[in-house]
């Protein structure tokens, strides 16, 4: 209540927004009062003065000063004011003290000679308009803090009243009438002063909404460092300022390794926390340089300093050394604009880039974007871009790995591997195009291609009478959540006449878990079409056991890590003899690959491993050549190629 009380008084505490809004709400309305009196007074000297030259009256000295001294102060009042004024909304007056004592001033002189004429004026019978109006003037078209008002309208009515007074007794309806004005008077000069503070704090609230778009526009909310979009155009400014030496510079992509452990084992709160105090470190390693925080845990920076690869290095061992129970730490990569005006979203991207290259080195912290990388990155892109086109004209197709019984070493099979053949990079290695495509979705396309052409290969192989073996074609998770895989076999095998025992379906064992009831579903449904299931690459991840618990499957592929350091190691031969005995209890039967030397074939072969694959037997290669090594004797076609073990 108190408060509500001192606000409608007037007596609270203006922000610097609001004394700064009713400073200029009330110069700029003065402007107008002090152009209003000035015609006034110029038509009242006019009028004054013809009336002395026309009336042939003659006018004594002292009615000559009474009258004009009063209209020239006034309208030298109102030039100074208006001249003040006018300065002031063009920000061209900055004392604004003086500005003050200039309004009170000119009021106080239109209040005395509102009083003044009205009075002389009263005291001949006329009406009391000066006085009426300088009142509407000062106390409605300005505006004043309300106590102001009541304080100044009570005075000047009083002093007027008792001026009248002593001309000419008040009446009760005259009394009553002066009454009625000034109650009317205060009224409109507090609604005026309501009204103003209302479009005050409205336009202060509209000011900082904008203020907080504009900083949310630049400015990273968490860490307070310029966010992604602010850091591109601040670069550019910097480049564009420094031509000569754009190539100094260099833009730094910082990452925190291992941030999202550091997330789950301390919650988001200290996660923040840790953003802000690194953003901190970045500060006070970069002083004065462009600092940014690019999104998630990821920071950017422009810098001129040599030393960026040693201080970062430092700042990497700091993590480590405070936190070595999550074992955070800092990776950065590094790119050097060759121009200044070099695209900066693409030189942050290649910055990016870098870093991402230092994951699969765990000791390397610091990678500087090379020819190298920009090879890489070049190609990256032409994969995405052209895939569809590889595929249209062929590019893409399945290199066939012959797959050989253990027993005899004759032909039972053979894996469907994807190579590009480009005609601008020559030979794309899985390695180079796969992981790609799989990143962005894309890799259902190759996987279906393959399917396509591995239907069409054996259809030519049956119709031209040759023999053909079972092919197996490897799909992964993101095959299933992109096409709906059995429809396609369905389909191409329809359109090729393939009989079902021709195609074995491979799927990684890291694309199988136990929760996704979604792909169980979906190789449930292959087998119960008659595809054979193929688990690819056992042994490979942390979730075999419990694979093998939820799926069932015809073979088990065992991976070609267990084959590593083979020779002498009594340890790994008797894991491949158990893996073997498990297989064949759980009714599976069983390939090994990445069989390389004759010893490896005739363990496995001893240890009951049913199918062998790799470069001993044959790397992967085009159809037409397993086709000619059938003929010439090289590889046997097994009778029993067809065989479900």
């Amino acid at each position: 209540m108190k408060n509500k009380l001192r606000e409608w008084l007037g007596l609270e505490k203006y922000t610097p927004f609001e004394k700064k809004y009713f400073e200029r709400a009330l110069f700029k309305a003065v402007i107008y009062m002090a152009v209003i009196v000035i015609v006034l007074e110029c038509y009242v000297i006019y009028s004054v003065t013809m009336n002395v030259l026309t009336s042939g009256k003659p006018r004594t000295m002292e009615w000559i000063i009474s009258h004009y001294a009063s209209y020239v102060i006034l309208l030298i009042c109102g030039i100074v004011m208006l001249s003040f004024a006018s300065r002031y909304v063009r920000g061209k007056a900055k004392n604004i003290k003086a500005g003050y004592g200039i309004l009170i001033t000119f009021c106080t002189v239109c209040i005395v000679f509102g009083i003044y004429i009205s009075d002389m004026d009263y005291a001949k019978g006329e009406q009391i308009l000066t006085f009426l109006t300088m009142e509407i003037f000062v106390f409605c078209l300005l505006v004043w803090r309300p106590l102001v008002s009541f304080g100044l309208l009570t005075l000047t009515f009083l002093v007027f009243m008792f001026l009248m007074n002593r001309s000419i007794p008040l009446t009760f309806a005259t009394e009553l009438n002066m009454m009625t004005f000034w109650i009317s008077t205060f009224m409109v000069s507090i609604s005026a002063y309501r009204q103003r503070m209302e479009d005050a704090r409205n336009n202060e609230n509209l000011q900082e909404a904008y203020e907080n778009l504009e900083k949310t526009a630049i400015v990273d909310h968490l860490t307070g460092l310029s966010n992604h979009a602010h850091f591109i155009v601040g670069c550019h400014e910097i480049l564009r300022a420094d031509p000569e030496h754009a190539s100094d510079y260099t833009i730094l992509f910082l990452n925190l390794v291992e941030f999202k452990a550091y997330n789950e084992k301390y919650g988001y709160d200290e996660g923040d926390y840790l953003l802000i105090k690194s953003a901190e470190r970045l500060k006070e390693a970069f002083p004065g340089d462009l600092i940014a925080r690019g999104s998630d845990d990821h920071f950017l920076i422009l810098t001129k300093r040599t030393d960026a690869r040693e201080i970062l290095l430092s700042l990497d061992e700091e993590l480590g050394t405070k936190h070595p129970e999550t074992h955070l730490g800092l990776s950065a990569g590094a790119y050097r604009p060759d121009r200044p005006d070099c695209n900066i979203a693409q030189a942050c991207d290649h910055a990016r880039y870098a870093c991402s290259s230092l994951k699969k080195q765990l000791r390397q912290r610091f990678a500087l974007y090379d020819e190298k990388m920009e090879l890489e990155v070049r190609r990256r892109q032409y994969i995405i871009n052209h895939v569809n086109e590889a595929i249209e004209q062929g590019y893409v197709r399945p290199f066939y790995q012959p797959v050989m019984f253990a027993e005899d070493q004759t032909l039972c099979g053979a894996e469907a591997l994807a190579r590009w053949i480009d005609p601008e990079f020559g030979f794309l290695s899985p390695g180079a195009f796969i992981p790609v495509l799989e990143e962005y979705d894309l890799i259902h396309l190759v996987d279906l291609c393959i399917l396509k052409t591995v239907c069409r290969d054996l259809r030519r192989f049956m119709d031209e009478g040759k023999p053909a073996v079972p092919v197996s074609i490897n799909f992964s998770r993101r095959d299933f959540a992109n096409a709906d895989i059995p429809a396609e076999l369905e389909r191409y095998t329809a359109e090729y006449r393939i009989p079902k025992e021709y195609l074995h379906v491979e799927i990684t064992e890291s694309a199988l878990t136990d929760d996704d009831k979604l792909l169980k579903e979906t190789v449930d449904k292959l087998q119960q079409a008659g595809y054979q299931i193929w688990l690819d690459d056992f042994g490979s991840g942390y979730s075999a056991l419990n694979v093998l618990k939820d799926y069932h499957f015809n073979v088990m592929k065992l991976d070609m890590v267990f084959l590593r350091n083979f020779e002498g190691n009594e340890r790994a031969k008797a894991l491949i003899r158990s893996i073997v005995d498990m297989a064949r209890v759980m009714q599976m039967g069983t390939l090994t690959e990445g069989v390389e030397t004759k010893e490896q074939a005739e363990f496995l072969r001893d240890a009951g491993c049913i199918r062998l694959q790799g470069f001993y037997f044959g790397k992967p290669m085009p159809l037409e050549e397993i086709q000619e090594k059938i003929s010439a004797g090289e590889y046997t076609v097994s009778p029993r190629a067809l065989d479900n073990d």
